[in-house]
């Protein structure tokens, strides 16, 4: 315990206990020690919780950047949360970069993860070379709307719920880049280049003819944000003899993407497929009509014909000639979210295969609430305190805790911080750093992350020099507080990950009191109605001894000031008398509680 006493210049002085409380620290350690190297991720103000969080991202250029030699582990990315857990829901894939394909394991790819802190927000990616020792695979859960992952012949890849076909002859699973050849009413060699990556989704029917109706669905659950929801985006190659409509759900072979509701079923919002009248744009079948083709006119019968008749592009309803007869493209389809905000949603990819001829579909890239972010600086190596102090720079080189000594409202003083290992028992000389530092209000108690701002003392550069331990200046503060401690918080910018506050709690008190004045009602009670300045031997404004009357004093800060957030309680003493000039015997003087 701290006790303090403060004696003011007009002959008042204060009494102030101080209670001294351990620093409070927020362990905010590397999340975790065999990883050597971060980057920051700026999440946009704006992306909303549950958004999918998209940046690319060049290992080799940043560890090239910090002069790192050696070779990037590719298992070793992990999104970190702005409270130092790991992203729930986060992926890295090697083989696609600027949304397209890239080459597997030139130290590039892709990072995306499901937003779980509004932003503005700092994530951090860690990563690692192999030299340091290989990683594991990451554990958490994927998004794998690019089906890179599970492998070929997976039904239900990771980060999707459930997958099921009504024909066990039916195509239902992840397939690798691949060119088949598949014979029906004619014989076609068919493209099966994923969209980006290495890897797509069969759905339908390719490897055996279609012997009867069917249908095969894939689904998964996910929540809308439920601000800036953006759209649903997904890629689909439908390939096959056989056709659908507009408008049509019940002839032939066709496409259907839907969100329904994950309790009853119902459809929420219509994303591909016949009900939304517009192959134009989003064809969701092979051919169109369903009548078999002829010379002029479109319908079933030839190998992705789409809207032409057997013998010209002559596309009867002005598709583009990225849609020529044969031409097998990725189409991309997109909706808006709008409608479901805020929602979980299930979301369903279903095929439906009438018998007579072949269809498929590949499936690739799907993606909601896309909202592309930034790589700050890398840093390899940083030492992260485990917490900060503040105490007088006359403390002993080497400590962790001190004293603060009470200060003087509107004087300028100045304090060390000082940056703490993980356990707190010692300074983290190798500690180099932006912290921002503050002064709190501490009265009213609580977690120092909590407490109430006084004032932002801006930030504090720690350089190795330093050794853990630096002055901060040139401090002041106007008004005046009983009860204060300084909080640091690292890093400056952003979201902190350490904080810690003083362990030492103090008061900035006035610097004086000014116009002092006593006052009654009568000569007999106190109040504010006569004015008790009279000095003259005889005559004049006099109150009886030994009867209340009412002192009133102004505190003022060192410039002058009155420090209207003073409330202390002063004692006043009677220091002199005036009259008789010689002889005079002080009373005693009992004060009240002052307001």
């Amino acid at each position: 315990m701290n006790m303090k006493r403060i004696f003011g210049e007009s002959g008042l002085r204060t009494l102030v206990f101080l209670l001294g409380l351990l620093p409070a620290l927020v362990s905010a350690a590397w999340f975790n020690p065999a990883w050597n190297y971060r980057v920051p991720i700026n999440v946009p103000a704006g992306a909303s919780v549950n958004s999918t969080v998209r940046v690319d991202v060049d290992f080799n250029a940043m560890l090239s950047a910090m002069g790192v030699t050696g070779t990037f582990d590719v298992n070793s990315p992990r999104v970190v949360r702005p409270v130092d857990t790991l992203s729930a829901t986060q992926e890295f894939t090697d083989t696609v970069y600027a949304g397209v394909t890239d080459a597997a394991g030139n130290g590039r790819g892709e990072i995306r993860f499901i937003l779980q802190d509004a932003g503005p927000a700092t994530y951090y990616l860690y990563f690692d070379i192999t030299a340091n020792g290989p990683k594991a695979a990451n554990p958490q859960m994927p998004i794998n709307g690019n089906f890179e992952r599970g492998g070929t012949g997976t039904a239900t890849p990771p980060g999707w719920a459930a997958s099921a076909r009504s024909n066990a002859a039916m195509d239902i699973q992840v397939r690798p880049s691949e060119t088949v050849s598949v014979t029906d009413a004619t014989t076609a060699v068919t493209d099966g280049t994923p969209n980006t990556g290495q890897f797509s989704y069969l759905i339908g029917y390719r490897t055996n003819a279609d012997s009867q109706n069917s249908n095969a669905t894939l689904t998964r659950t996910f929540t809308v944000p439920a601000s800036n929801a953006g759209n649903i985006n997904i890629r689909i190659k439908p390939q096959g003899w056989d056709s659908a409509v507009n408008g049509n759900v019940t002839q032939y072979d066709f496409i259907t993407v839907r969100l329904l509701n994950p309790t009853t079923s119902a459809v929420l919002l219509d994303i591909v497929g016949p009900q939304l009248n517009n192959y134009l744009t989003c064809p969701y079948s092979p051919n169109y009509r369903v009548t078999a083709i002829t010379a002029t006119t479109p319908g079933y019968g030839l190998y992705n014909h789409w809207d032409n008749g057997r013998n010209s592009d002559n596309h009867t309803l002005g598709m583009s000639a990225a849609y020529n007869r044969g031409q097998q493209p990725w189409v991309s389809c997109s909706v808006s979210l709008a409608a479901v905000a805020g929602q979980t949603v299930r979301l369903e990819i279903r095929t439906d295969i009438f018998n007579q001829f072949r269809t498929w579909f590949l499936l690739d890239d799907i993606e909601w609430s896309v909202v592309a972010a930034s790589l700050g600086t890398p840093e390899g190596n940083v030492v992260v305190p485990g917490g900060f102090n503040a105490f007088e720079t006359s403390t002993p080189a080497g400590s962790t805790s001190g004293v603060i000594r009470t200060k003087v409202a509107a004087s300028v003083f100045g304090l060390d911080v000082v940056a703490l290992n993980a356990t707190g028992t010692a300074v983290e000389t190798a500690f180099a750093g932006d912290v921002r530092v503050e002064l709190v209000d501490a009265a009213s108690g609580g977690a120092c992350a909590g407490l109430p701002l006084i004032r932002n003392l801006g930030t504090l550069t720690f350089a190795a020099a330093n050794a853990g331990r630096k002055t901060l200046a040139g401090i002041s503060e106007p008004e005046a507080w009983p009860n204060v401690r300084v909080r640091m918080s690292y890093p400056a910018s952003g979201t902190p990950t350490v904080i810690g506050c003083s362990n030492d709690n103090f008061a900035i008190r006035p610097a004086s009191f000014g116009a002092v004045t006593a006052s009654d009602t009568d000569s007999l009670t106190a109040g504010t109605a006569r004015t008790l300045a009279n000095t003259a031997a005889s005559g004049g404004v006099v109150h009886r001894a030994g009867r209340p009357f009412r002192l009133a004093a102004t505190a003022l800060n060192a410039a002058g000031v009155t420090t209207s957030n003073y409330a202390g309680s002063p004692v006043a003493n009677n220091l002199a008398c005036v009259l008789p000039a010689s002889g005079c015997v002080l009373g005693v003087l009992s004060t009240g509680t002052w307001s």
